[in-house]
């Protein structure tokens, strides 16, 4: 019965769709980039050009963690469980988040920039869509953490 807007005036807000009109508004850090809701747990990341990611509660709108271990640009980021968040930079790499501790979990470098990241539904396996123009599988129990 809602819909979310990230725009580039450094603002997330969220619209009612019978009625039309904004019900809640975050002002961000800087402008988004990307931005995924995470339906269990009610809580939306909102990767920025600070090369940081900010989690909020999609209800309260309430900033819940700051993750911030990018060197260079974020390009997108996923939830692959309900505390869980990978997030994917220009700098080549793909990070782990422990969302709930606010926590760097593991860092996995890849060969080209990335522009974008997904979720394929198996908590172990995503795909990164990069600058050499392929996709990659990406298996994260991979011990090998340059892939």
């Amino acid at each position: 019965d809602s819909f979310f807007i990230a725009g580039s005036g450094r603002y997330l807000t969220k619209w009612k769709f019978s009625a039309g009109k904004e019900i809640a508004k975050a002002d961000l850090y800087s402008d988004p980039i990307a931005f995924h809701i995470e339906p269990e747990s009610s809580l939306i990341s909102v990767s920025c050009n600070d090369n940081c990611t900010y989690v909020y509660n999609s209800l309260s709108f309430q900033l819940m963690s700051t993750l911030s271990s990018h060197q260079q640009n974020i390009t997108d980021n996923c939830w692959i469980t309900r505390n869980q968040l990978l997030t994917a930079s220009r700098e080549r790499t793909v990070q782990l988040y422990d969302v709930d501790q606010s926590r760097l979990h593991q860092t996995m470098l890849v060969q080209d920039p990335i522009n974008t990241i997904s979720y394929l539904g198996n908590m172990h396996y995503f795909m990164i869509a990069d600058d050499s123009g392929c996709m990659k599988i990406i298996d994260i129990r991979e011990e090998n953490s340059t892939l």
